[in-house]
């Protein structure tokens, strides 16, 4: 586990914050998300020093998370320590109060980011970048017409992806040729 720490604009430098982890994200209204070593996740608000605990997914047998990405609508996606076809399983945070807990999505995947809308992108285990475009019903996220859509860059195998945080949206990936970025088509 690493240190977390949180940047401070007026002295142009890195402070220490209670915390450590492996993987860490922030959402749209400054709340932290951090996963440790033995894949807990927690939540911290912005101005608290409290971190609350999240549910400890098990999936197919397999406990905790690898990774997690936070969107700026305060979405919350993670990829389960489980292994599934394309890599982890993804999973959907579902934010309370006092807590979160985690729900499956069909897919597997590397790699986690999220679009300005919420929604994830991932690198599956072959390189493929893909973003779901959500179905209808009550369960838009593997319901009816839920499908991932492949916007992969022609050739390369990408490793990671990283979306924009602002009004517009721009997506990277990085690849084992180079840094791409996504034109929207």
């Amino acid at each position: 586990n690493g240190l977390v720490r949180k940047w401070d604009p007026v002295s142009s430098s890195w402070k220490a914050h209670p915390g450590a982890g492996v993987a860490i994200a922030a959402d749209g209204d400054g709340n932290v998300w951090v996963v440790n070593a033995a894949g807990y996740s927690y939540r911290k608000a912005r101005d608290s020093q409290a971190w609350v605990t999240g549910q400890f997914p098990k999936v197919n047998g397999v406990d905790g998370l690898v990774d997690i990405a936070a969107g700026t609508d305060g979405s919350v996606w993670g990829l389960a320590k489980a292994k599934v076809a394309g890599g982890h399983q993804l999973l959907r945070g579902v934010v309370g109060k006092d807590t979160h807990t985690w729900e499956p999505v069909a897919g597997g995947a590397t790699a986690v980011s999220v679009g300005p809308d919420g929604l994830p992108w991932v690198v599956n285990d072959a390189g493929v970048v893909m973003n779901l475009t959500p179905g209808t019903g009550a369960d838009r996220h593997n319901g009816d017409g839920a499908v991932w859509i492949d916007i992969s860059p022609l050739g390369p195998k990408s490793t990671d992806v990283g979306v924009g945080v602002g009004p517009l949206l721009c997506a990277w990936t990085a690849t084992d040729q180079g840094m791409y970025a996504w034109n929207g088509r």
